[in-house]
């Protein structure tokens, strides 16, 4: 019986879709890219608890070179991971991966290179594709230098605070300096309109750091959101105090986090937003500090873009609140 036409375009637009998602590399290739997008997304959901943004913080601490996403997936797949690298770059480093290990999958770059009427080259990112990273508990071989060991309380790394301290006055602060508590019980407060940042001088050494890192994270992302909840700018900039610290060996223990969820009504892409903030901002800083007191990363690899050099890590720079301007810091 022959098909009428209706039934006959019907049949070929299912051969048509049956063509399309037939289990070819290029399908095959997509269908891993959108699972891996999709864990991504999960995994965002578990950042509005207190309790889930302080894990994905600790990951951040270890992995500040790589994108949010592939922090998300490191952090689902295998969350004891301290340092990762691909599986050539731990030949470089002259360790191989363990047989029967599998990689943790994450997202890579697909990059196309055009060159212009200028003869200039430019790098266009296409997509996306899965590459593999390996725990360094997952290798065996060379030692590898140790990252910073956590330091006693009331010290802290040779550097850090001349570092963070020239980030501030190189963006045009005065830094100031009192003895004792001012404006109830703050650390340290940074005023937009005077251009000054205030950090206790009765401090220890380790809590002046944490204060000057959290000031300096208000200075990089506040500085022009007038709109955005002051309990928001607080705990963005308390993250990248704690991803800072922590990434230098600071106590860290002290820190806490209120409920995330409490500002952005649940919403995940706002959760999303922000912590691409709290991690471009801290990764540009812990890129700024000096070789001596930064932590060694394994897992810098070709599939893993390093941040840029410090800036408002284009997610902005800070708002001036109705009080004057001033953001009190811990």
């Amino acid at each position: 019986m022959r098909d009428d036409p209706t039934t006959s375009a019907l049949k070929a637009q299912a051969a048509a879709a049956a063509a399309a998602t037939a289990p070819t590399p290029a399908n095959d290739r997509k269908a891993k890219v959108e699972a891996l997008q999709q864990e991504i997304e999960l995994g965002v959901t578990q950042l509005r608890s207190s309790e889930g943004w302080k894990e994905w913080l600790d990951a951040s601490s270890k992995f500040h070179n790589y994108s949010f996403g592939n922090q998300m997936l490191i952090l689902s797949r295998r969350p004891d991971a301290t340092r990762v690298a691909g599986y050539r770059t731990w030949e470089q480093l002259d360790r191989h991966v363990n047989k029967g290990e599998k990689g943790i999958p994450i997202l890579a770059p697909t990059v196309l290179k055009k060159v212009d009427e200028d003869g200039e080259e430019h790098r266009i990112t296409t997509g996306f594709r899965v590459v593999h990273v390996f725990d360094v508990s997952q290798t065996d071989g060379k030692a590898l230098p140790e990252p910073p060991a956590h330091r006693l309380q009331g010290e802290a790394p040779p550097g850090l605070q001349s570092a963070l301290d020239h980030e501030l006055t190189s963006r045009g602060f005065v830094i100031e300096r009192p003895d004792g508590p001012y404006a109830g019980e703050a650390n340290g407060d940074v005023n937009f309109a005077s251009r000054t940042v205030r950090i206790r001088s009765d401090l220890s050494a380790a809590q002046q750091a944490k204060t000057t890192a959290h000031e300096l994270a208000h200075a990089l992302m506040h500085e022009h959101e007038a709109t955005m909840p002051r309990e928001q700018k607080e705990l963005e900039a308390e993250s990248v105090a704690y991803v800072v610290c922590k990434s230098q060996g600071l106590d860290t223990s002290d820190y806490s986090f209120g409920y995330v969820a409490a500002w952005t009504n649940a919403d995940t892409k706002a959760v999303r937003a922000s912590a691409e903030r709290v991690r471009k901002t801290a990764g540009a800083i812990i890129d700024s500090l000096p070789d001596d007191s930064t932590s060694g990363d394994a897992g810098s690899d070709a599939t893993a873009p390093a941040a840029g050099p410090l800036s408002p890590a284009g997610a902005a720079v800070a708002d001036a609140p109705p009080s004057g301007g001033a953001l009190a810091g811990s």
